[in-house]
């Protein structure tokens, strides 16, 4: 989450120009900040709610992962 929520704040303050995020086009890089930050709401969502049982959060989270996978393809 925190990889994903610097992406975000490097994409908006169009700064830290050397990190690889920033190296290619804002697109792919939002696309991937989202994937981050969805994956790590999901595994939080199936850490509260035990392995296995899965939750509507996890899966609105594989939703969007899914939505971003498919955009950025």
């Amino acid at each position: 989450m925190i990889l994903a929520l610097d992406i975000m704040d490097d994409l908006q303050d169009n700064d830290h120009a050397g990190m690889p995020w920033m190296q290619c086009p804002p697109a792919y890089a939002m696309n991937a900040m989202l994937s981050l930050l969805m994956s790590a709401v999901s595994l939080a969502a199936e850490e509260e709610a035990g392995e296995g049982l899965g939750s509507p959060v996890q899966d609105v989270c594989g939703q969007v992962i899914r939505a971003a996978m498919g955009q950025q393809t």
